[in-house]
């Protein structure tokens, strides 16, 4: 759980790259790939990654994006430069508002799929949301012979 704002904002913004590694090694000509019926393509797999954010920020933290944001989560794009630019744009906001928050501000009590948890909690959950799918996509990646990142250490794609 996190216990300061810089330690969130680190962490923020490391998981962030890593996310950003995972959707530029997935070109747009793999974004209909789908593993199984019930699964999402790579495209919307990688949207979500980026769109994710926003239900937790708006939605659990009550922290308006501004219009511009909205506009670029509006719709799939269909190139992963443009999805960098969502993904960033999400990231910039998200940032702002952590730094004007407190230490104590994380401790604040809330609800989380009716657990009781802390603000804190939730943006440990939302990073926890966002490494899930995120290895996923590394799966996607794999299956269609990309190359995978690695992420928290090499991958097998890495020179030794």
């Amino acid at each position: 759980m996190f216990t300061s704002i810089q330690g969130v904002v680190a962490e923020c913004i490391a998981e962030n790259e890593l996310t950003r590694g995972m959707i530029e090694a997935l070109p747009a000509e793999k974004y209909a790939y789908r593993p199984h019926p019930k699964a999402r393509t790579a495209g919307e797999l990688a949207w979500h990654l980026v769109t994710g954010r926003r239900w937790f920020l708006e939605e659990l933290l009550q922290w308006p994006l501004p219009d511009a944001v909205k506009l670029l989560l509006a719709k799939p794009p269909a190139a992963p430069q443009h999805m960098l630019e969502a993904l960033d744009a999400v990231m910039n906001e998200q940032l702002g508002h952590l730094r004007a928050k407190d230490d104590f501000w994380l401790r604040e009590e809330a609800e989380f799929f009716g657990r009781a948890t802390t603000l804190g909690g939730i943006l440990y959950g939302m990073l926890k949301h966002e490494v899930h799918h995120r290895g996923q996509l590394s799966v996607y990646l794999r299956a269609t012979g990309m190359r995978v990142p690695g992420v928290y250490g090499g991958s097998a794609d890495d020179e030794a």
